[in-house]
């Protein structure tokens, strides 16, 4: 929706940054943000209206554990993997305990990480603490934040990078797909 699009100046050129989400309102919200200067597309990540091998990174932020149905969730898995060009990066960023933020979520472990990228190297870490917990204890003593961190348990996010190694598109999948071209545009 845009909202993770900022720009990352590593000494290098930055291409074209695009953001996908399927409620147009997400996507109008992401226009004032960070994703200025970014295409932002309204569309279903079960049906990316991208050619195969778009892009050198794909990431994802708080998606998969949002699509309950496993065949949805895979069909979504596969969609990222077709667009992304061999070599290239995938990152997740995703709930460890989505019971903690409401119902409408799914718990994704690293076996159904491992299910969603077979056969991709993969590296893994988690991340930031529960976020009324952590804007409580910054607001008393930022350095408490770091030591509760400390504590893999209190850890409520799991980064994933995975490498692309030489992804093939599943017969039917090497296009594409039907009707893409009818997802709305929205340019910031």
């Amino acid at each position: 929706n845009g909202q993770n699009l900022e720009p990352v100046d590593a000494g290098r050129t930055i291409g074209f940054r695009v953001g996908v989400d399927l409620l147009p309102e997400q996507l109008i919200r992401g226009r004032a943000g960070p994703a200025r200067g970014a295409g932002l597309v309204c569309g279903d990540a079960r049906l990316l209206p991208f050619a195969d091998a778009s892009f050198d990174v794909v990431a994802q932020v708080m998606l998969l554990s949002a699509i309950v149905n496993r065949a949805a969730r895979r069909m979504a898995a596969a969609e990222m993997l077709r667009v992304l060009r061999a070599g290239g990066y995938l990152l997740s960023l995703d709930l460890r305990y989505p019971r903690l933020f409401g119902s409408g979520r799914t718990s994704l472990g690293k076996r159904a990480l491992q299910r969603l990228f077979p056969g991709l190297p993969w590296w893994t870490s988690t991340c930031g603490l529960l976020p009324p917990l952590a804007r409580a204890l910054a607001a008393w003593d930022p350095r408490a934040c770091d030591r509760l961190a400390a504590w893999s348990c209190l850890r409520v996010y799991r980064l994933v990078i995975l490498r692309n190694l030489a992804y093939q598109a599943p017969v039917g999948m090497d296009r594409v797909p039907a009707g893409a071209s009818d997802s709305r545009s929205i340019r910031a």
